[in-house]
C-alpha cells in the first residue's frame, strides 16, 4: 500500500496499530467461537447442566476480576494508575482447564465484548491498544489451555472405549482358547 501511494510511510505504523491489532483480536476471539458453537463439543451439554453452580462461580469470578481490573471505567480512581491485567489470566485458565475450548471461547468473547462496550470509551487510544494486545496474549493462553484440555478429554474417552473393546476381545480369546483345549483333550 505504501508502494502504490495509498498509504504514506508515516501513517503505516498508525494504521497497523489501529487496524491490524483490532482485526487480529477480533479474528482470534470470534472465529474459534463461531467454529466451536457450530460444531459443538460432544458430551458437554449434560455436564454443563449438572455443574451450573460451578459455572455461576466461574462467571462471578470472571466478572469480579473484570470489575477490579477496569475499575477506572466505573469511576474508581487508582492512585498508581495501574490496572492488574494479569488477574484476568486466573479465571480464563480456570475455565479453560475445567471446561475446554468451548467455554473458553464464550468466556473470551464475553470479556472482549465487556472491554469494547465498557472500557474503550474511558481510555485513550494508546491505553486501549495495550488492552487489545493484552487480549491477544490472554486469548492465546486461553486457547492453548482450552484446546489442550478438550483434546485430553477426547483422548481419554477414546482410550476408555478402546479399553472396553480390548476387554471384550480378551474374554472372547479366553473362550476360544478354552474351546480349543477342550477339543484337544477330547481327541
Amino acid at each position: 500500500m505504501i508502494q502504490n501511494g495509498n498509504l504514506s510511510a508515516g501513517s503505516y505504523l498508525t494504521a497497523v496499530r489501529i487496524d491490524w491489532v483490532g482485526d487480529v483480536n477480533g479474528i482470534i476471539i470470534l472465529l474459534p467461537l463461531v467454529l466451536i458453537l457450530r460444531a459443538g463439543e460432544t458430551g458437554k451439554t449434560s455436564e454443563i447442566r449438572s455443574q451450573i453452580g460451578l459455572i455461576a462461580l466461574q462467571t462471578a469470578a470472571l466478572g469480579s476480576v473484570f470489575l477490579i481490573t477496569f475499575r477506572n471505567a466505573w469511576g474508581i480512581s487508582d492512585p498508581a494508575n495501574q490496572s492488574p491485567f494479569y488477574w484476568l489470566f486466573l479465571p480464563i485458565i480456570w475455565i479453560a482447564l475445567r471446561w475446554g475450548a468451548g467455554a473458553t471461547a464464550v468466556a473470551l468473547a464475553a470479556l472482549q465484548i465487556g472491554i469494547v462496550a465498557v472500557v474503550a470509551k474511558h481510555n485513550t487510544p494508546e491505553s486501549f491498544l495495550a488492552i487489545q494486545v493484552f487480549m491477544i496474549v490472554l486469548a492465546g493462553t486461553g486457547w492453548f489451555l482450552g484446546i489442550s484440555a478438550s483434546e485430553n478429554a477426547r483422548i481419554n474417552v477414546l482410550m476408555h472405549s478402546k479399553d472396553d473393546e480390548l476387554s471384550g476381545l480378551k474374554a472372547r480369546m479366553s473362550r476360544i482358547g478354552a474351546d480349543f483345549r477342550n477339543r484337544s483333550r477330547a481327541q
